[in-house]
């Protein structure tokens, strides 16, 4: 807590505080092995996760964030050479695009999930809400 003239103010940086993800986490989540998440983190940069004083791997909800945008992308068939050419905003709006196009199409409907995944992982309930009503109109 902060102290404002005698009045306390909380901390929006402490209460806002991200989950930390361990490896094993992100694997389940994205669907992408640790060994190439290792392999992607060093060759591409894509992620750069925190580390504990013991050298574990942890990555916040950010993190968590631009390696489902990575896996929305390559199940859209791009490549990684060329994903690691874009802007982290250029990979949002192009998955944005995804998103569009996969309610007219099959072929991207990894990008519902993981919206729906980003929305439980940020408590986002509009977010959740908005996919979820997508997928069941898409899918029943």
């Amino acid at each position: 807590m902060i102290k404002d003239s005698g009045n306390q103010v909380q901390n929006t940086v402490t209460s806002q505080r991200m989950k930390m993800y361990h490896i094993a986490e992100l694997e389940k989540l994205s669907g992408v092995k640790a060994a190439t998440i290792r392999m992607w983190e060093k060759r591409y940069g894509f992620i750069t996760p925190e580390r504990t004083d013991t050298n574990i791997r942890r990555y916040d909800d950010h993190q968590v964030r631009k390696l489902l945008n990575i896996v929305t992308l390559l199940s859209g068939g791009y490549k990684l050479a060329k994903i690691a050419q874009l802007s982290e905003a250029d990979v949002r709006a192009i998955v944005s695009g995804l998103h569009r196009a996969s309610q007219k199409s099959d072929a991207f409907s990894g990008s519902l999930v993981n919206d729906l995944i980003m929305a439980m992982l940020t408590f986002d309930r509009v977010g959740f809400e908005k996919a979820y009503d997508s997928s069941v109109q898409k899918y029943g």
